[in-house]
């Protein structure tokens, strides 16, 4: 009998951390991210932020700098009680399942939204209904930002290999794994017009993968790795990231 696989927060902050720190890869696909959603959002003390699916509060530390006022929302409680203490001073956390479709605030309450590393976790019907909150609660001139996984990856056959692999392993070790749903930019595009968000949208495509071909997985030595990464950097924000393993969004309320 399968056992669903529980890391606490602490557990998950040193794993991602020292996963993150000693990958060429994985260190710029989250450095390029983030200049991403600052570069989009453009951020103000007086802003209320959303960080949907906050986790240990990695993204809501970050952000903490340039918001006075930062809410975060997770589905399990140890997460958003690790938060509180991580991030500090100014973070309100909530206890909230998202795959319900329901985001518990006000009409027209929040000024900036991010769903970081959340979305894959959910399909299709129940992402119309978490976008149909999130207009609601955004400001008329708020933004929203988030990444998802892309189903027209090149690679994507490749990737399931691994991913195979990977939940055989955790098959024989008695843990469960979570299943990651993939969509395409287009997807977003449409659902992003028909709830009426801006038509404005923003992309970019994820470093590394169109050149490599083997997401993150470090078989090059450093300083091949190094001299793709510069040249990767030139060209990333073409219309070949629809290509890529995953892609990141933005796009104002309206």
């Amino acid at each position: 009998m399968e056992k669903e696989m529980v890391w606490g927060p602490q557990m998950f902050k040193d794993h991602f951390e020292n996963t993150t720190n000693n990958s060429i890869i994985l260190s710029a696909l989250e450095d390029r991210k983030f200049k991403f959603y600052m570069s989009e959002l453009h951020l103000k003390k007086t802003d209320v932020f959303l960080d949907a699916g906050c986790g240990y509060g990695r993204l809501a530390k970050a952000i903490k700098a340039d918001v006075q006022h930062v809410i975060g929302i997770d589905i399990n409680p140890d997460n958003v009680e690790f938060s509180k203490q991580y991030v500090g001073a100014g973070f309100e956390g909530h206890v909230v399942d998202l795959s319900k479709g329901i985001l518990p605030f006000k009409d027209k309450s929040i000024d900036k939204i991010v769903f970081d590393n959340v979305l894959m976790f959910f399909d299709e019907k129940t992402q119309w209904a978490i976008f149909k909150e999130v207009k609601r609660v955004l400001k008329s001139d708020g933004k929203l930002a988030f990444n998802f996984e892309n189903s027209e990856y090149t690679f994507n056959g490749l990737a399931r290999f691994f991913i195979s692999l990977y939940k055989f392993k955790a098959k024989l070790q008695g843990n469960a794994t979570p299943v990651h749903h993939k969509y395409s930019l287009s997807f977003y595009e449409r659902l992003l017009a028909e709830l009426g968000f801006g038509k404005d949208i923003k992309s970019i495509g994820g470093t590394f993968y169109k050149k490599m071909g083997l997401g993150p997985i470090e078989v090059l030595p450093v300083f091949l790795h190094s001299y793709i990464a510069k040249l990767d950097a030139r060209s990333f924000n073409t219309p070949k990231k629809r290509k890529m393993a995953g892609i990141t969004v933005s796009v104002s309320a309206q």
